[in-house]
């Protein structure tokens, strides 16, 4: 949810934008892994 937002304040620019999709995936991920990590 955080980084979503972070992406809609942040992504002015294309530039801006490749940035704060690859936060976005990175956050994701970590969100992923704890998810399964949990469930184990």
């Amino acid at each position: 949810m955080s980084a979503s937002f972070f992406t809609i304040l942040g992504c002015k620019t294309l530039q801006a934008l490749s940035f704060c999709v690859k936060i976005e995936v990175t956050e994701i991920e970590k969100e992923e892994a704890y998810e399964i990590s949990r469930a184990q």
